[in-house]
């Protein structure tokens, strides 16, 4: 059973990717609204999914490390 922290972690690091997710789709929609190409909101959409999980993972590695040396 995971343990306080890592719960506080995890509820940290899903907030702060959602915001970057929330933050880039909506950039590549108002991309996708003044070059009027419908091409751009669906790269926009797999770009946005791609710094969710690559933002998650980075900060989570890096609180998860921090948490480490903090023991030793």
């Amino acid at each position: 059973m995971p343990d306080e922290l890592f719960r506080e972690n995890l509820r940290k690091v899903a907030v702060s990717a959602f915001f970057f997710t929330l933050s880039s789709l909506s950039i590549a929609m108002v991309l996708s609204i003044i070059s009027d190409n419908i091409s751009t909101i669906e790269n926009g959409l797999g770009i946005s999914f791609s710094i969710a999980m690559i933002s998650f993972v980075a900060i989570f590695a890096y609180l998860q490390y921090k948490e480490g040396k903090g023991l030793e």
